[in-house]
């Protein structure tokens, strides 16, 4: 086995994937994927996934997918390619049916902010349940941050 291959498992080859999927929606403007609450009332459900993968700048991207390659290279212990994609479709999922129903004056959002949250606190609790003791920091760093952003708000450099 290469040494490429021995650092490219199965998981990493999947998370690449989703980098390069988000890539072309943000090259090809694929803003008729964009979470769009009046969209979405009107019946375009499937926005409140699709919303997840679009982002508003080069910036947005790059940050994102560089966290997402981060979060999963770091957790990678705890996923197969599947459970990856289907905790990341869950996360976006959710993601979407929260803003919808508890933040009912976001009209719009795109981004991969909110699932890469979700990916990180999956992966920091499992780190505890399998008894490695940084899963706990890791934790309180991510309910800390979560809260900063909800008092202060979020960074302005993905707007």
């Amino acid at each position: 086995m290469s040494k490429l291959t021995a650092w490219l498992s199965p998981t990493l080859i999947c998370t690449m994937g989703l980098v390069l999927a988000c890539s072309l929606l943000f090259v090809f403007d694929a803003n008729s994927l964009d979470y769009q609450r009046q969209a979405i009332a009107e019946g375009q459900w499937w926005r409140l996934i699709t919303g997840n993968f679009n982002h508003t700048n080069l910036w947005h991207l790059v940050m994102n997918m560089a966290g997402l390659l981060v979060i999963v290279s770091l957790f990678e212990q705890h996923f197969s390619p599947l459970k990856l994609v289907g905790l990341i479709l869950i996360l976006a999922l959710l993601q979407g049916l929260g803003l919808y129903i508890f933040y009912p004056n976001t009209l719009g959002y795109v981004g991969l902010s909110g699932v890469l949250h979700g990916i990180f606190g999956y992966g920091a609790v499992f780190d505890i349940y399998k008894g490695i003791k940084m899963g706990y920091w890791l934790l309180v760093g991510l309910i800390a941050k979560i809260g900063y952003e909800q008092v202060f708000g979020a960074s302005m450099m993905s707007v």
